[in-house]
């Protein structure tokens, strides 16, 4: 499939593949899927892997990404050449997707919220993701020896959970001080689209809520005890959430769901403003069943949010209640059980 430089709709009955479609894209981006963390359901029943192919033309430029993936290994290529880790493709192709499941991120827990961002800030910076996993890497160490240390009170233990508790602090600072950084970026573009989607009739805004303001030692010095009781570490960064708030309001608890809608919709395009801003590259946007509860004039007003510059592509189950000036500008695809 050849996707527009600028918008694709692509459309058809419920259950014929469309976010597949979408998901694959998205996979070539992230090496995840959003619809799934266990990346074995990626591999139809009757398969023993899955094989993607994508060519990336930008400008000049043509590269060719190849992602492997069965029961034991994934890999990534690029250009026929391997890449040693995954991750080292992670920004390599930009992509925001937004989807119906990330309403059930919204509201659900803070991890789920967290991971939802974490997607954007690795793409955006490498040394983001380098300081997160590590981050997570000593957060596993220290879980490990609070439950040992439940078991065996040994000075050793102690002291190299002081060790770890010191390294946890280096890093989750870094971490705390990106993401509040990005996250005033992030409000300040999403405040924007969500005045143009709600018609200036609602204000929001993007709050950071991080569970230590600035990490110490003292800071888990004083939670071991907690810790211990509970049998891992109870703060960080690995704690910390995001608000969204409409008109001074919680949205995730009270919010319709048209709100919630609006809200995570004006930040994933948020994201994508902000990858566009600080790598100078456009992103592409996957708008998966986006215009399913919008009516024409909240459909113009959407697409007229989208900026120019980015790679678009919509999936809806029909064009027909689709306005003209967004059926005008768009390469439009239809599938079906055929197209298999």
């Amino acid at each position: 499939m050849e996707f527009s430089p600028n918008v694709t709709v692509i459309y058809g009955d419920n259950a014929v593949g469309k976010t597949s479609i979408i998901e694959a894209v998205n996979c070539i981006s992230s090496i995840k899927s959003f619809r799934t963390t266990d990346y074995l359901e990626l591999i139809n029943d009757s398969s023993e892997y899955f094989y993607l192919e994508a060519t990336l033309k930008s400008e000049n430029l043509e590269n060719k990404v190849t992602y492997y993936c069965d029961k034991q290994v994934k890999k990534i290529k690029l250009n026929n050449c391997l890449c040693s880790k995954l991750s080292d493709f992670v920004g390599f192709f930009n992509v925001v997707c937004f989807s119906a499941l990330d309403f059930l991120k919204l509201k659900g827990s803070g991890n789920e919220r967290r991971k939802m961002f974490d997607l954007v800030f690795c793409q955006i910076s490498k040394d983001y993701m380098f300081v997160s996993n590590y981050y997570k890497k000593l957060l596993k160490d220290r879980n490990a020896l609070l439950k040992r240390l439940i078991f065996e009170n040994r000075s050793d233990l102690q002291k190299l959970i002081e060790v770890v508790s010191n390294q946890l602090v280096e890093y989750g600072n870094k971490i705390i001080e990106f993401r509040k950084k990005t996250i005033n970026e992030i409000s300040n573009f999403a405040k924007l689209h969500h005045s143009k989607i709600t018609e200036q009739l609602e204000d929001f805004v993007l709050t950071y809520y991080p569970s230590v303001e600035r990490l110490t030692i003292e800071d888990y010095n004083n939670s071991l005890n907690e810790d211990l009781k509970r049998g891992y570490t109870t703060i960080g960064p690995h704690r910390d959430d995001y608000i969204f708030i409409v008109n001074n309001k919680n949205v995730t608890i009270y919010g319709s769901q048209g709100q919630q809608r609006n809200a995570v919709l004006s930040v994933k395009l948020a994201m994508a403003d902000l990858i566009y801003e600080i790598k100078k590259e456009a992103p592409t946007l996957l708008l998966d069943d986006v215009f399913s509860e919008l009516d024409r004039k909240r459909q113009n007003a959407l697409v007229s949010s989208l900026n120019p510059n980015y790679q678009t592509i919509i999936t809806t189950a029909s064009i027909s209640d689709l306005d003209n000036k967004i059926l005008d500008k768009a390469l439009l695809v239809k599938i079906d059980k055929r197209s298999e």
